[in-house]
């Protein structure tokens, strides 16, 4: 009767158990993506550290027509980097595994990663840094490049900073709303 009881039991749990598997569904990532300057058969890890120190992958896969897919499980939100398998760490990405579907594109100019809030949030900012920063190089590209008088160059020099103060205003706004 005792045998019979635990198998009961054991069977019970078992099956609350498998339930409540069913019933929780991993949290899952896909990364569909693109990178230029990549050969065929070259592989793309994710890991940790921008360094691919080998503790810190969590995935990786190989390039086939500058293309890749890798899959895995987003138990949290995360930043990473994907690099490739050379020693040239100026080819690593910073993005953030999330739970969804994120497109990826990669080239000698940098990195794109959107599909999730986090990401497109991330991809929105380094945009908008991006263009402040453009703004910035164009003054600083005038302000030597030429001859200018002292009017010219004190406008130049107010631009210049009113664009800086801009982008400080930015960043501070930016931080202090996705803290």
């Amino acid at each position: 009767y005792h045998y019979s009881t635990m198998n009961k039991t054991a069977l019970l749990l078992s099956l609350i158990f498998s339930l409540l598997s069913c019933s929780n569904p991993k949290e899952t990532f896909r990364i569909d993506g693109y990178v230029d300057g990549i050969s065929d058969g070259d592989t793309l890890i994710i890991t940790s550290t921008p360094d691919c120190v080998l503790p810190g992958e969590l995935a990786r896969c190989v390039v086939k027509n500058n293309r890749f897919c890798i899959k895995g499980n987003a138990e949290c939100v995360e930043p990473v980097y994907i690099c490739s398998n050379t020693t040239d760490n100026s080819r690593c990405f910073l993005f953030f595994i999330e739970k969804g579907e994120l497109k990826l594109f990669a080239d000698s100019t940098g990195c794109r990663v959107v599909g999730t809030p986090l990401n497109n949030l991330y991809s929105s900012i380094k945009d908008t840094i991006t263009l402040y920063v453009a703004g910035l190089e164009e003054i600083e590209h005038h302000y030597y490049s030429k001859e200018l008088d002292e009017q010219q160059l004190a406008c130049l020099s107010a631009r210049g900073l009113m664009l800086q103060e801009r982008l400080v205003n930015y960043l501070r706004n930016v931080t202090r709303e996705n803290i």
